[in-house]
């Protein structure tokens, strides 16, 4: 093949991906809601799944990629025996199908790759059929739809409608005659420099002035044009990366059929509001939490039937995500159970055992309930710990998530009849509003979102709260913590004391506490620049922004400052982050494991963390170990000769000097009787290598640090 045509074929199954993760959702979609559909439902959806097939069929003929055809095959066959021979389509029907369609997403999201290659290769070659021309074949796969750069990621393209394109380019062209102007402006300023430089005479001064009056005119009408031009392009450009919440709520049925599945459950999800349109990469950073949220409803909030039964509630449980603008600029999402509610007396009690006392005033005044302890890591109300629930992290992650986006989580709960949780988060990560302050001589940005108000104090009405300075905001006493201190930059002189203090209360989620500035410069619109991967773990820095002047000023993360500022720690609870965490000086880790690949691949794993980590061969060898050094956390396998991990767990659970040791249990056992041993046994948590995750197990390990 030469390299024209590789190129060629190359663009062309980056184009295929794109394509074909929209074939796979909308089958996916089709076959949840085949499934609660009634006999007058059946017939449109069977034959928009039909069409999706055999569109994604022939999607993959094109490309090549024979076990994709094969499978589209298959289910296009299954779809027309529903549609035209009256076959009933049985839960094993449809369960055949979303596993081809699993097998399908692997493929075709990669479909150049190793995975497309080796389903072909596995496969024997379809019938010859008649060859396309190659012009041809571009054209059908890329109508309608943006050239894909090469080796272009999922997350890294996105269809767009020719009409936005189109006005964005239409409003950008507007600047050609803004740059012809501001040309010819500086040129006319430069030659009135050279002559005035020159020139002494009285009436030739007064030519200068009108001159420069008539310059300074022109410079302020082209501001006026270009701040007009820059804000249509602005707009246009935040257009072109809005995506309808359909993207990411479209797999969610998928998700919670699944989960129901396995749980023996019958749960029903609907969603409203899906065609608001949000920020392709706020949709991306909100996946994550809304799984959580969704297994976590199926989980612990949807009863059995037989239970919902007895209850006299419908067998089928019933799930809803709505999806509404809020705000100009922000969303809410509300995923709401019909379950059974939060068992405050539950979390109360797992609380307890943690260490954190519920039903005692937060610093903001606020009562510690059960609707926001659910939220504290490590904590869990769960009887059972598996990689998906039980260790008290997803809820956590959940909070840590939405207010990495500046956004809110919040919970409402009815006893036996079930559970909202609340995300507020903003329309585009790109632009908002934030209050400019100084601190220790340097700009800093608060985001608008995030501040409760703004106000000024008398230095005397500073008081001390538990031995910690506190203010008094909306009558009730809040933390007060300089910024400095939270930036660690240097302080004011503490000589001079201003007779006034300037004030910023923020908030995340419902903490609340009074940063105490230098000054608050007002409020403004700010255009957020993210800091990069190098950078992405800079303290309370959620990225940049750029002044007036061209200065790099830091756009402050609200959440991490609250977070800082409280500087909380529960039982078995230290810093999130390995930075913090070296701060205070390395963890250390013991990794326990018979197999040298394991060992190998975990100490590197947790060594690029910035932990120190000391390995052990089995059991045995590790318990020996920790009786002569000291370790903050074990990682194990359960499988091991001499010792194994769970009897390694049972032997430091009955060690008084190493009782509350965090012991994480690694293993590709995955039964539930195995993880009834590991939790009976006394394992902090456990993680099964068939869903090892190396973020996973890092949440894991820092929740415990």
């Amino acid at each position: 093949m030469d390299d024209r045509r590789a190129r060629f074929l190359e663009q062309l199954r980056e184009t295929f991906r794109v394509e074909a993760a929209e074939h796979i959702e909308l089958v996916s979609a089709g076959l949840v809601a085949l499934e609660r559909a009634s006999e007058a439902e059946r017939a449109p959806l069977l034959e928009q799944v039909f069409r999706e097939a055999h569109s994604l069929k022939g999607a993959a003929r094109a490309v090549g990629l024979v076990r994709a055809e094969v499978l589209c095959a298959e289910l296009e066959s299954l779809f027309a025996a529903a549609k035209g021979d009256g076959l009933r389509l049985t839960p094993e029907h449809l369960d055949g199908a979303h596993a081809s369609l699993a097998e399908l997403a692997v493929i075709c999201a990669d479909p150049s790759g190793d995975a497309a290659t080796a389903a072909t290769a596995a496969t024997a070659p379809a019938p010859a059929r008649p060859a396309q021309p190659a012009a041809a074949l571009l054209s059908e796969a890329a109508e309608a739809r943006p050239t894909v750069p090469r080796a272009a990621s999922s997350k890294d393209t996105i269809r767009v409608a020719v009409p936005r394109l189109t006005g964005l380019m239409r409003d950008t062209e507007q600047l050609v005659g803004l740059r012809l102007s501001a040309t010819s402006l500086a040129e006319d300023l430069r030659q009135l420099a050279e002559t005035m430089a020159t020139s002494h005479d009285a009436d030739s001064s007064a030519d200068h002035v009108r001159a420069l009056s008539a310059l300074a005119a022109t410079a302020a009408r082209d501001a006026q044009v270009l701040a007009a031009s820059t804000d249509l392009i602005l707009e246009g450009a935040r257009s072109v990366l809005l995506l309808p919440c359909s993207a990411l709520l479209g797999t969610m049925g998928s998700v919670a059929r699944e989960m129901a599945r396995q749980l023996g459950k019958d749960v029903e999800l609907r969603v409203d509001g899906e065609d608001i349109e949000v920020d392709r990469r706020v949709l991306d950073e909100l996946k994550d939490p809304l799984i959580h949220l969704l297994r976590n409803a199926v989980d612990h909030g949807i009863e059995l039937p037989q239970i919902r039964r007895d209850l006299g509630k419908p067998e089928r449980a019933m799930i809803v995500i709505t999806v509404a603008a809020v705000q100009a600029n922000r969303v809410r999402l509300t995923i709401a159970d019909d379950g059974a509610g939060i068992d405050a007396k539950r979390v109360i009690a797992a609380a307890t055992r943690l260490g954190i006392a519920p039903g005692t005033a937060l610093a903001d005044g606020s009562d510690m309930d059960a609707t926001t302890l659910i939220f504290e890591s490590g904590l869990s109300s769960s009887q059972v710990v598996t990689d998906l629930s039980g260790r008290g992290l997803g809820l956590a992650i959940v909070r840590e998530k939405v207010h990495k986006l500046n956004g809110t989580i919040s919970v409402t709960t009815s006893p036996g009849r079930g559970t909202s949780f609340h995300l507020e988060v903003p329309l585009s990560l790109s632009n908002y509003r934030g209050v400019m302050v100084s601190v220790a001589g340097r700009l800093a940005i608060i985001p608008s979102a995030s501040v409760v108000r703004v106000f000024r104090v008398p230095s005397e009405a500073i008081a001390s709260v538990d031995g910690r300075p506190s203010v008094t905001m909306d009558n009730h006493p809040v933390l007060l913590a300089p910024l400095h201190e939270l930036l660690d930059l240097p302080g004011p002189d503490q000589r001079v004391q201003p007779a006034t203090r300037s004030i910023v209360g923020v908030h995340a989620g419902e903490r609340r506490i009074a940063l105490l500035v230098d000054e608050v410069r007002g409020e403004q619109d700010v255009i957020l620049k993210q800091l990069g991967p190098l950078l992405a773990r800079v303290p309370a820095i959620a990225g940049v922004s750029m002044g007036a002047r061209g200065e790099i000023i830091p756009v402050l993360d609200a959440a991490d400052l609250v977070e800082r500022a409280f500087g909380r720690r529960t039982a078995g609870q230290q810093s999130a982050s390995p930075a913090a965490a070296a701060a205070h000086g390395a963890r250390r880790l013991l990794v326990a494991d018979d197999s040298i690949t394991s060992r190998s691949l975990l100490r590197s794993l947790l060594a690029g963390e910035g932990y120190v980590v000391t390995t052990a061969v089995d059991g045995e060898e590790a318990l020996s170990r920790l009786h002569t050094e000291a370790f903050d956390l074990v990682v194990s396998d359960v499988d091991m000769p001499r010792m194994t991990g769970l009897e390694l767990t049972e032997a430091i659970r009955a060690d008084a000097l190493l009782a509350s040791l965090p012991v994480i249990l690694v293993t590709s056992l995955a039964t539930p009787e195995d993880r009834r041993r590991g939790l009976e046994a006394g394992a902090s948590a456990f993680v099964a290598k068939g869903n090892f995750d190396s973020g996973n197990l890092l949440d894991i390990v820092r929740r415990f640090l």
